[in-house]
């Protein structure tokens, strides 16, 4: 897991099959809107439910919903809120590309993702996976 700060916000990123899936009450509490509608603004293949424990949660209740890179892309557009466009542009051009070529993001002013320590069993697709 890495956990990313936009204007003091955290938001934590798993792997889950290779890919980037973005905790989505994260992702709503920096876009400054809902979490409780996520499922029925994305489409199925752009959201899933992970183990607490792959995002430092607590067991118990429902499990933490998470979102791929094209459901984050959508809750992103539908805000017509200016710290979504600041995020959008933030995410594509920094983040996603830093994750891509290293592994890694480094922000300009020195300071990296914060990062749980690695399993050592890998991803197994479950979700528990780190970045």
């Amino acid at each position: 897991m890495k956990t990313f700060n936009f204007k003091g916000l955290d938001f934590r990123v798993i792997e889950r099959g290779g890919d980037p899936w973005f905790v989505a009450k994260d992702v709503c509490d920096v876009l400054g809107i809902r979490s409780d509608t996520v499922r029925a603004v994305l489409d199925a293949d752009e959201v899933a439910e992970t183990n607490p424990n792959s995002i430092g949660v607590a067991s118990g209740g429902r499990n933490p919903l998470i979102i791929n890179e094209p459901g984050l892309y959508s809750l992103i557009l539908r805000s017509r809120k200016e710290r979504a466009r600041e995020f959008k542009r933030w995410v594509t051009h920094e983040v996603l590309p830093a994750i891509r070529q290293t592994e890694n993001y480094v922000s300009p002013g020195g300071e990296g993702a914060r990062h749980a320590p690695r399993s050592r069993g890998g991803d197994d697709g479950s979700g528990s996976g780190v970045l």
